[in-house]
């Protein structure tokens, strides 16, 4: 990442998770002060989640998204840095065939647990699901 924290954007007047249960999520409450609406939660991986999440444009249309939450805090050195490389190569990436990146940035304290760091990303939404999903089908079908 670059050697200041990026900022989120200010995209929804009302930042705030429309789940009853956000105030037991610590990753809702980060995206939620980022201005994203957490819809729900597509997944969970070795280092973080992600979500599906919504914000409004500045011509007010809602938008949706998918936001990656990794808390730095309890990871080592190797893999901070790769999470950190992981959104510095997606931003770099202009592909039709690849996700495009919309936002990312480090936010600190508050409300992460332990009052430590969460690296956001924020991509674009595939509503077809990953590539994962698409092999199965195709391995269903035997298209492979």
């Amino acid at each position: 990442l670059h050697s200041t924290p990026l900022h989120p954007p200010n995209l929804m007047a009302e930042g705030r998770d429309c789940s009853p249960s956000a105030a037991t999520r610590p990753e809702w409450e980060v995206l939620a002060a980022g201005g994203y609406r957490c819809i729900r939660l597509l997944g969970r991986g070795q280092y973080g989640t992600a979500h599906l999440v919504a914000s409004t444009s500045a011509e007010g249309a809602e938008e949706q998204a998918v936001a990656k939450v990794v808390f730095l805090d309890h990871l080592k050195d190797r893999d901070r840095a790769l999470a950190q490389q992981e959104v510095e190569v997606l931003k770099r990436l202009q592909h039709p065939n690849v996700v495009r990146h919309h936002a990312s940035w480090l936010h600190r304290g508050g409300i992460a647990p332990d009052g430590g760091e969460a690296l956001v990303n924020i991509m674009e939404f595939c509503a077809g699901g990953d590539l994962r999903d698409w092999l199965e089908q195709c391995a269903k079908a035997d298209q492979h």
